[in-house]
This record gives structure tokens, sequence and C-alpha cells, in this order.
């Protein structure tokens, strides 16, 4: 099995927490709406699933496809109420130029093309399996035809880091760091001009090796970030063909507060608010995590950690990013519960003496390890997410209803 970043982390954690257990739900807030079967049916969904105007949910499989190499795949939903979810897989990688292994969550651009990344597969260079790939899905013209893939990037010598961000005019931007020295970069992928023509890459700034899932903009197209230690904030230059700035505005204490992923930046407010794993609570053996607010005041970088996960209902260890709704509550989401089991998904409401108020959602029905590590997405009501581990052990898709 190839370890891709997600597996990587995933990997690093069973290691250290070699324990057995399992939990029950505590509500019925939340169920599988999709149990991946492995083999040609996929295995291992990983990153954040999207939606289109329709209401169908696009996400990938890491592994599993006709050629074991991962899948793209579109869940559309029930014809009627209660009624099940219908799975197509869109694209079985090759794990030949074409990539492998993606390992992160899709961007859908104004078009209905689907872009993502591929941790393996494409140029063998010193990449013994491939450094890999981004990726166009393009659909089709005659519904119920294939749809076309086109390898619009092939990473050489260099491995790509993280997923990708889209902005408004198609541009796509993430990073990548050299396969020989770890100098890591962001860059953006800009669409060409005529159809079937090739993308142009430009080099936007070096930052740290160990930076985490995903860049994210303001709204004045400033780009934050996080590594391990640390936000940034990429800005944009003041004319075009200028240089993007840098800058570190965040550190954080220690090695117990690093980041698993970036922040969100909240554009009612200005804030960015993100989780750590480690940090907040003290009742997990270590600390259980928590979800921060920053706050910028006098060019200084304010943290406050909103909400500590217990242990107890809310599980622990949160991986990825929270999500607003259009009422301004947040979610989150714990990687583990209570005796390691699968972890859970919260909601945090703002008081009106700006307090914040936990709710646990949802506790994951599951095994060891079968807990929520990619972002929620909030569609139509219900939020959305994925286990790598979950349902019958080659995850699921899940919803949950606040």
């Amino acid at each position: 099995m190839k370890l891709t970043p997600a597996l990587c982390v995933l990997s690093t954690i069973i290691a250290i927490l070699l324990l057995a257990g399992a939990t029950l739900a505590l509500g019925q807030s939340g169920k599988d709406i999709y149990e991946f079967a492995g083999g040609v049916d996929g295995q291992w969904p990983n990153g954040a699933v999207i939606f289109d105007s329709s209401g169908s949910l696009y996400g990938v499989t890491e592994e599993g496809g006709l050629y074991s190499s991962g899948t793209v795949y579109k869940l559309n939903p029930p014809s009627e109420a209660g009624g099940p979810w219908t799975k197509e897989v869109l694209y079985d990688f090759t794990g030949g130029a074409d990539g492998a292994d993606p390992f992160a969550a899709l961007v859908l651009d104004n078009t209905g093309s689907l872009y993502g990344v591929n941790g393996y597969g494409g140029a063998l260079t010193q990449c013994a399996e491939g450094c890999g790939t981004i990726f166009q899905l393009t659909p089709p013209a005659v519904s119920g035809d294939p749809w076309t893939e086109t390898t619009i990037y092939t990473f050489h010598n260099e491995l790509g880091r993280i997923g990708l961000t889209v902005d408004a005019a198609g541009a796509l931007y993430t990073a990548a760091s050299s396969y020989t020295t770890n100098d890591t970069y962001i860059f953006k992928l800009s669409p060409p001009q005529t159809m079937g023509g090739v993308w142009t890459k430009t080099v936007l700034s070096n930052v740290a090796f160990d930076i985490v899932p995903d860049l994210v903009f303001d709204k004045v197209g400033a780009l934050y970030g996080a590594v391990w230690s640390s936000i940034f904030k990429l800005s944009p230059p003041a004319a075009s063909g200028g240089d993007w700035t840098l800058r570190y505005i965040y550190y954080f204490s220690g090695y117990n507060e690093d980041p698993y992923a970036g922040p969100i930046f909240d554009k009612s407010t200005g804030h960015l608010f993100g989780t750590v794993p480690y940090g907040g609570h003290t009742g997990c053996g270590g600390s259980c995590g928590a979800v921060y607010e920053l706050a910028e005041s006098g060019n200084v970088m304010h943290e406050e950690n909103i909400y500590d996960f217990t242990g107890r209902r809310d599980g622990f260890f949160p991986m990825a990013t929270v999500t607003f709704d259009s009422t301004g509550a947040l979610y989150a989401t714990s990687s583990f519960g209570s005796h390691f089991g699968p972890g859970s998904v919260i909601r945090l409401t703002r008081t009106q003496t700006r307090a914040w108020t936990e709710t646990t959602l949802w506790q994951v029905i599951g095994g060891n390890f079968s807990g929520p590590v990619s972002t929620l997405v909030v569609h139509d009501g219900g939020l959305f997410g994925t286990t790598q581990r979950g349902g019958s052990g080659y995850g699921a898709v899940f919803q949950v209803d606040p």
C-alpha cells in the first residue's frame, strides 16, 4: 500500500494509539449515506466532498477502482425522501500518465469540470512510482457518456503537498515540495487562453516544508494557510506582474498546538477560525484539541480558544478545519472518541455574550480509526463528510442533520 500525505498522518496516529474499542452513537441525527465496498467500488475516501447545483455530490477514493489506483465518484441524491443515494464512478485512475491515489478534495469550475491532485503516477522520474499529477475531468456532452480526463500538470521531481484552491478566473493554487531537498513553494496554474492549450505555472512564494491542507482566500484576494507551527498570509501584488508577499502572522506556542489543517476565513468578521489536534483540555492523557479564533488588532494577531474538546461525547483530536453555516453556527469534527472510538460531529453557536456553546450532534458509529478526517460541507441544511475507514472498513460518506 502506498502512503499518501493523509494516510501518512493516519498511520502515524495508529502507531501511537494502538488501543482497542468502539463507540456507539448516542443520537440518530447522523447516518452513512454510502459505504464503500473496496475493490472496483473504491476504498478510503479522502478529502471533503463537493456539490454541484443539482445537489449531486463528488469526491475521490484514494485506492480501489478498476486499476487499484483510486477513483473519482459521484453520488446522486435520492429521488424521494429517505431513498438511497446512487453512486457512479466517473473515472478510474490507471496509475500511468493520468496519475494514481487522489488525496484531496475536488474543486468544481463554472463549466462543471472537476479538478484534483494525485499523490502518485505521472512521470516516472526520481519518484519510483511517479510524483503525481493535477487532473481535470470534463463532463460529457451527452448524459451517460464517459467523462474525459486530462492531465493538466505533472509533478517532476516534486511532490504535491495539499489540495487545490480555485479563484474567480478559474486559476488553481496549491503547493509542492522538491523530492530531493524538501524546498516547498506555493504556485498558481492559470488556465489556457484557447481550448486545449497549456496551463501556465507561476511560483508565488517559498513556504515551510510542513504546510498542511489547504489554502483559503479572503475578500481581497490574499491567501491564508498553515504549517505545523504557524499561520501565514500570502498577499497579491499591488500591480499585475509584481511579487506576492508572504508573512507569518501567528505562531503557535509549541508542538502541542501544531495544526493539521489550515484556517478558514470568516467574511463577516474578517477573523480566521481553525482547529489544533492537541492543546486545550488535558483530559485525554494529553491535550484533547481545540477550536481557535484569530483576530487582528494593531497588526498583531490574537488567538482565543473558543472551544476545548473534552474527550467525552465530543471526542478529541480534530484533524480537519471548521465550517460555518449561513446562520453563523460553526461545525467541527473530532477524529477519535472515548476509548479511541471513531469521533464526533459538533456544533458551536455564539451566545449574546459572545461565548460559544457546544452541542454534540453525532457520535460516529464504527471501530477504531473510522472517525471523520475531512472538513464538513454544508448543503441544503445538512452536513456531509467522509470517514476513511468507516462503514465496512473501506470508508463512507455520511450526512448529519443539525
